[in-house]
């Protein structure tokens, strides 16, 4: 994310901290889940878990031997973390709010699982879009977008969201709840690194798919923002070449 962050700053002309905070938010920080990857070796059952999951270094290197639900006994966080780690390949769609303090506003994340993505930042005081397209980052200034070159493996804001089991992070069950039209299991989540940020996920129960994510952080200056995301799976996403093109 170091070529975002640089670019943007040329780029947010009045819209402040809400731009990279979004990408960050975005990026990086969605579900939380980026670490050690843990695979299921046994089906993935349907009652909802009881069993709060701590999430370490020789707990993920038990998972490795061993399996996700021998270590870890939750067989529907394992099948989450199973299939949601393959969601950078999968077409998605996110949409999402910010709220509290400067941080405010909405936001459009679209990814069609070939290393192509585009999102799109709104506040009061203006609007942010960027598409990565084959390779290049482009941002939208005025009428045109501007060819900021080849980007970094990781500049797709798709790129690495990987939905595994991390270590010093803490799982906590809170059984089920409708999301829109299915049902959903949803866990809280902490994260050591993270002390003043609260999560939460909720991953359906047929398919185990992230369906919606939520944040609740707490600033220094003791400032609460809110981030929703939702996201969804319409078979296909089609990303273009943005036009007209300038290069930078």
């Amino acid at each position: 994310m170091k070529l975002y962050r640089q670019t943007l700053r040329k780029q947010e002309q009045g819209m402040a901290h809400l731009g990279l905070a979004i990408i960050v938010i975005v990026v990086l920080a969605v579900v939380g889940f980026a670490g050690y990857t843990v695979y299921n070796k046994s089906g993935a059952g349907k009652k909802a878990s009881t069993v709060t999951t701590t999430a370490t270094d020789k707990t993920a290197a038990a998972a490795d031997e061993t399996g996700c639900v021998a270590t870890y006994k939750d067989e529907n966080l394992c099948k989450f973390a199973d299939v949601g780690g393959k969601l950078q390949d999968m077409p998605f769609t996110g949409t999402g709010t910010v709220t509290g303090g400067d941080e405010a506003g909405t936001f459009d994340l679209q990814n069609d699982g070939k290393n192509n993505a585009s999102f799109v930042v709104k506040s009061p005081s203006g609007e942010l879009s960027v598409v990565v397209y084959n390779g290049h980052s482009y941002i939208k200034s005025g009428d045109s977008w501007t060819d900021y070159g080849t980007t970094a493996d990781d500049a797709n804001p798709a790129k690495g969201i990987d939905l595994v089991l991390s270590s010093g992070s803490t799982y906590t069950p809170q059984g089920k709840e409708a999301c829109g039209s299915l049902t959903c299991f949803k866990y809280s989540l902490k994260e050591a690194s993270s002390p003043n940020s609260d999560q939460t996920v909720w991953f359906d129960t047929k398919s185990y798919l992230l369906r919606q994510w939520k944040d609740i952080a707490t600033g220094d200056d003791g400032t609460v923002t809110t981030t929703v995301m939702t996201i969804t799976y319409p078979g296909k996403v089609t990303i273009s070449k943005p036009s007209p093109v300038v290069t930078q």
